[in-house]
């Protein structure tokens, strides 16, 4: 019997967690997540900015899913992002 073919989502997974453990995956990861809302609140009068600020913040929960990022740990992850940064930052001398 051949082997069993391994599904999109699994290997979609899969390259998402190959990308985040490099320093550049996770400086622009968490970047992605401060952009779209995931370490603070979501506040907006307008029904249409909130339905999209919503969405944009389940993509980046589904996202961190898929690396493996549990909802605790993403004020941990902001604090190394930003250390990240100021590396990546220096390292290229930005």
């Amino acid at each position: 019997m051949a082997p069993r073919k391994k599904s999109a989502r699994v290997i979609g997974a899969a390259a998402w967690k190959y990308f985040y453990e490099t320093t550049e995956g996770r400086v622009a990861i968490g970047a992605l997540m401060s952009r779209f809302g995931v370490y603070g609140s979501i506040n907006h009068a307008d029904p249409t900015s909130m339905a999209v600020a919503v969405g944009e913040r389940n993509v980046c929960a589904w996202l961190a899913e898929q690396i493996g990022i549990r909802d605790e740990a993403y004020v941990d992850e902001r604090s190394e992002v930003e250390k990240l940064t100021d590396k990546l930052l220096a390292q290229y001398g930005a």
